[in-house]
């Protein structure tokens, strides 16, 4: 089966599912404009992130209500989107981290003899 994120085949483990969470846990800390959440994003992974890749991800998570935007005129430049962490998308972070929890002892014991 062909990789939805061809650009991203590179990463070994699935990191699809988890691209999102990552987002919407930065968007915890604070609202951001796409291109600073692309290059957090980049920093978190260790590698840049495919043009254009956090605004297509940035639209599904506000179609699905998790994350909303307003508009930011600065005194000089383009106008921006800056995003921010909807109630929705709080809790819905909460419940998935809460997820990942339960696995830690698992990615614990695969990692056992590599660290």
């Amino acid at each position: 089966m062909p990789c939805r994120h061809h650009k991203l085949h590179h990463w070994s483990i699935p990191l699809g599912g988890l691209l999102p969470l990552i987002v919407l846990r930065i968007l915890r800390d604070a609202p951001k404009h796409g291109y600073q959440l692309e290059e957090e994003l980049s920093r978190i992974l260790g590698r840049p992130i495919p043009e254009g890749f956090i605004y297509g991800l940035l639209k599904r998570l506000e179609m699905k209500g998790l994350v909303t935007y307003t508009w930011e005129t600065p005194p000089s430049g383009p106008a921006r989107k800056i995003y921010r962490l909807t109630n929705e998308g709080n809790e819905y972070l909460t419940e998935r981290l809460k997820s990942l929890t339960s696995i830690k002892q698992i990615i614990y014991y695969l990692l056992e003899d590599v660290i």
